[in-house]
Parts: structure tokens; C-alpha cells; sequence
């Protein structure tokens, strides 16, 4: 486990990236993920037919947070996960932070009854082409990111960069971790759009895309 001061060190690291990477450094920030969250429902409440894409859901729980608040029976959820914990270990600097199985649900999906949610089980490799990618893409679409680990957040933001658009929006909520959800953000989204920050906390982050990056 990281000792407390290389925890510190981290998050001075992604706060540092914030102010280099982001227009208003990021702000405005969250004491925690609901505060931001509660930000973003209007916009994505506006939004007709919008698509979610969860990629990690565990227990539920943040599934069932939106759902509580986005009404529109035309909203189509999909959410992507083993439902048996990391895959590999979750290490920062050559350090292991959670041991593989960590976050497991017993490889049960959660036991919510909405008709617009469907569940894809698995490696999200063998998964992410379960979804008609040009279909969605056609609608309003939210990436929820919370896989912690690079491969598995680099998979899911491939499959889905040739469909973003401009307003889409995109959720990470391990943002802060430099060798794992933030590269993925910095190889794959920040050389291709320009990005507006809707808000962070000190660990998680939620972007929209403006449009595409001038080559």
C-alpha cells in the first residue's frame, strides 16, 4: 500500500497537471465525486436520448445515482465490467495499490430494475463490440470511466473516440492516476480534441468535448 506521503505527492502531481493541462485549472473543484456529479446532471438532462457508457461498475452504485436523476425513458445504459474485481493489480510507480479481485461483486450484476440498462460481462476487450458504436454515436453520449487501470480505460476510450462529438461528455473518476486513467486521457483524447473542464475534485475529473484538435 502507498505510504500517505506518496499519496500527497500524486495528488500535487495531478493538481500541477490540471493547471497545465486545463483552461480555469480545472475548477471548479469538489470537495467530493456527488458534489460534481450534481453539476453535470443538467446539461446531460437536456440531452434527448442520451447514451451512457459505463465502463467499471462494481455494486451499482453510481449506476443507480444517475439513474435516480436522469428521467428520459428513451436513455439507453450499458455497463461494462467483469464483475469480479481488477483483473491485474492496480500499481502506481511500481507500487501496488489493490491486489487483482479487489472491487469484486461476486460476479453478480447489480439488482436494478430499469429496462433501460443492459449489462455486458466480461473482459470489456471481448465486450465493448457488443454495442452498435454507429448508432450511438448519433446520440448525445456519456462515458462513465472508472476501470482505474490504463489497458482496460485505453480500450473503452478507442472504441469510443471515432464516435465522440462535440458536447459530449466524459467522466473519470481516478483522473488523478498517472499510470493509469490520466494516461489514457493524455495519449488518446488530449492529441485529438479540445476539451472544456466541467469540474474536479481532488481525485476525479469530468471533461466535455469542444471539437477536434488542429493537426
Amino acid at each position: 500500500m502507498a505510504s500517505p506521503f506518496s499519496q500527497v505527492g500524486v495528488l500535487a502531481d495531478y493538481a500541477a497537471w490540471k493547471r497545465a493541462r486545463l483552461e480555469r485549472n480545472g475548477n471548479p473543484l469538489f470537495a467530493h465525486r456527488e458534489k460534481l456529479w450534481e453539476t453535470i446532471v443538467p446539461t446531460l438532462a437536456r440531452k434527448d436520448s442520451l447514451v451512457v457508457m459505463e465502463f467499471g461498475v462494481a455494486w451499482g452504485y453510481a449506476t443507480k445515482w444517475w439513474l435516480s436523476r436522469l428521467s428520459d425513458p428513451r436513455l439507453e445504459w450499458h455497463g461494462f465490467d467483469t464483475f469480479t474485481g481488477l483483473p491485474t493489480t492496480w500499481d502506481r510507480a511500481g507500487l501496488t495499490i489493490y491486489d487483482a479481485g479487489s472491487f469484486s461483486a461476486g460476479g453478480n450484476t447489480p439488482p436494478i430494475q430499469d429496462p433501460r440498462v443492459q449489462w455486458h460481462v466480461g473482459d470489456v476487450g471481448a465486450t465493448v463490440g457488443e454495442v452498435d458504436w454507429d448508432q450511438a454515436g448519433k446520440r448525445p453520449l456519456f462515458l462513465f470511466l472508472d476501470f482505474d487501470l490504463y489497458e482496460p480505460t485505453r480500450i473503452a476510450l478507442e472504441a469510443a473516440v471515432p464516435h465522440l462529438k462535440p458536447g459530449d461528455v466524459m467522466y473519470f473518476d481516478e483522473a488523478f492516476d498517472a499510470w493509469n486513467e490520466r494516461r489514457a486521457i493524455d495519449e488518446i483524447l488530449v492529441p485529438r480534441f479540445t476539451l472544456r473542464c466541467h469540474g474536479s475534485t481532488a481525485t476525479a475529473l469530468a471533461l466535455e468535448i469542444t471539437g477536434p484538435r488542429a493537426g
